[in-house]
């Protein structure tokens, strides 16, 4: 009988893949109309599709924030997305007005306004990664819904399409009203706010998230550059291809990442044979799961796969997929022995093992492409993230029910965890699970 917490982690997993892989696809599916499409109409459904995504990706996993972890610590919650908005809404501000002033110069705005957006968002990971919950979602929505009245405003004055109108005004609404409904039904403080508490945090949250600056930017870079590269030297054919092979790619790196979590974590588990037969069982259990969510996956992206790579390119592709769960297994393996035997700087080892492998993997995905300064941006920028901004914990803290074990005892004193926190952390969410 399936373990039904098992089921729901991987099922918010899966998820979470194909919601981030599907809002992925939709952005590049914009750098293609950018390029193709001269109706401002068209763009800005496309622009509100996407950004739709992300924001329903957010919606649900702000909400598992809320539902599973359990804080002592007493927090105005408003204080803080008063803080968070004073940092972010400027930025929105200044990358609405630089993609109206350079909006016929895509590769301008292109890098900017990411630059400025990823620097916003740095503040609320950095937040939510102390253990503390930021309401980004909210934060994120009602920026949204004032950097789409500014826009408007804008688009008035430059007299464009009405279609433009349209799409930001609908934008607006279901960005408000998710909003709202969460700041009611969770029903945070609306009374004893603070002013210069707000300010207070504002300037706090500012100097902590300056340390982990390089990795935003290089991030960014990463995220970017790739879509620059091939939107500038390949043609609309090769630009479509990449969108989707990037997008099965992402898809299917859930697997990997489901066997590891099954497996890596029984390794130290293990004192007698009893012990041993009730791991295998759950092994057994975990990835009979994970293989119903890799045919669910083959089943929805095998058409774009046949329809867009010839059968040469997609069996190799499944190949070094197939190659790539061995290392991200042993990455979490290393990860459970570095805890057990007490090396502090087990999460930097982590990160460079990680970063080795799936560099590897990557250099020879993207060879295909020939594009190999994604693959040095993507290993850059994954150490950069896994060592400063913890990302790692945050999201799998998300993944699980388990969550609702951590307590408000994770701590970051300066820029990255202590090693106790980290620890106690990881136990906490992994030890009930399996």
């Amino acid at each position: 009988m399936l373990n039904r917490n098992i089921f729901n982690s991987f099922f918010w997993l899966f998820l979470d893949k194909i919601i981030r892989s599907f809002g992925t696809f939709l952005i590049n599916i914009q750098v293609i109309l950018y390029l193709t499409i001269a109706d401002y109409g068209l763009l800005s459904l496309a622009i509100s599709f996407g950004q739709f995504a992300v924001v329903f990706t957010s919606f649900y996993r702000e909400i598992a924030v809320k539902e599973f972890v359990v804080s002592n610590d007493k927090v105005n919650n408003i204080e803080v997305f008063l803080a968070c908005l004073i940092i972010r809404f400027p930025m929105l501000f200044l990358v609405s007005t630089i993609q109206l002033v350079y909006s016929d110069n895509y590769i301008i705005t292109l890098v900017v306004s990411s630059l400025i957006l990823n620097w916003s968002d740095i503040p609320e990971f950095f937040w939510q990664a102390k253990g503390k919950v930021s309401n980004s979602i909210i934060i994120r929505n009602i920026v949204f819904l004032l950097a789409a009245l500014f826009k408007l405003y804008f688009l008035i004055i430059l007299k464009l399409p009405l279609a433009f109108y349209c799409t930001f005004l609908i934008e607006s609404i279901v960005n408000s009203l998710l909003s709202f409904i969460i700041i009611f039904k969770y029903d945070l403080a609306l009374h004893n706010i603070n002013l210069s508490k707000v300010i207070e945090r504002a300037k706090n949250i500012v100097k902590l998230s300056l340390p982990i600056l390089p990795a935003g930017l290089l991030t960014i870079a990463y995220m970017r550059i790739d879509q620059i590269i091939i939107a500038k030297y390949l043609g609309e054919y090769e630009l479509g291809k990449y969108a989707i092979s990037i997008n099965i790619v992402e898809i299917l790196q859930a697997f990997p990442l489901i066997l590891s979590l099954a497996v890596a974590p029984m390794i130290f588990q293990i004192s007698d044979r009893k012990t041993l037969l009730i791991q295998i069982e759950k092994l057994m259990t975990n990835l009979f799961i994970a293989g119903i969510f890799l045919v669910i996956s083959l089943i929805l992206v095998f058409p774009a796969i046949s329809f867009y790579l010839k059968v040469d390119q997609m069996n190799y592709i499944m190949i070094i997929l197939a190659i790539g769960t061995l290392p991200t297994f042993l990455g979490y393996v290393a990860t459970k022995y570095l805890i057990h035997t007490n090396q502090i700087n087990h999460f930097l080892i982590r990160s460079l093992i990680a970063t080795l492998f799936s560099s590897i993997i990557n250099l020879i995905l993207i060879k295909s492409f020939e594009l190999y300064s994604t693959a040095v941006l993507y290993a850059i920028s994954q150490w950069y993230i896994c060592f400063f901004s913890n990302k790692f914990l945050t999201d799998k803290a998300l993944y699980r029910a388990q969550v609702r074990a951590i307590k408000s005892s994770f701590k970051i004193k300066q820029y990255h965890s202590s090693y106790l926190s980290i620890k106690r952390i990881i136990l906490q969410i992994w030890k009930p699970l399996f």
